[in-house]
């Protein structure tokens, strides 16, 4: 059986980008090259994360990347509701584009995760508080 392997079609831009960041002079990989070589990423997410370092924004790549790499967030509506999923959708869309609708999700959730063990100390504080008297 004869597999055959699809590579995803690029810009030459693109391409030439990668190459003048990861290659030296001699073709040999940069350093650069080497430590996107050596993260478990995707080369044009590896390289977004090392840039991010100069423009301070580690966290948002790392969201981004993580959201990326994750199975999608998005479950199919219910049947007769898709009207109100697709608003609750909107709530966090963002102008920029999908990464930044990526990051309001991510952010939406942790505010969330927040909300719920602020709940769930706060009533065991209760409870201690209960016992305690």
């Amino acid at each position: 059986m004869i597999q055959v392997v699809y590579f995803q079609s690029r810009s030459r831009g693109s391409l030439r980008s990668w190459i003048t960041l990861a290659l030296d002079d001699d073709g040999n990989l940069s350093e650069i090259g080497i430590i996107i070589s050596e993260l478990p990423l995707d080369a044009q997410m590896a390289k977004a994360l090392l840039a991010s370092c100069e423009f301070d924004c580690v966290n948002e790549v790392v969201t981004i990347a993580a959201m990326l790499s994750a199975p999608s967030c998005f479950l199919e509506p219910p049947v007769g509701r898709t009207q109100e999923v697709q608003q609750c959708h909107r709530k966090f869309w963002h102008p920029e584009g999908d990464h930044f609708t990526l990051i309001n999700i991510y952010n939406a959730f942790k505010y969330s995760q927040r909300e719920t063990c602020e709940l769930v100390t706060s009533n065991a504080d209760r409870k201690t508080v209960i016992n305690i008297h």
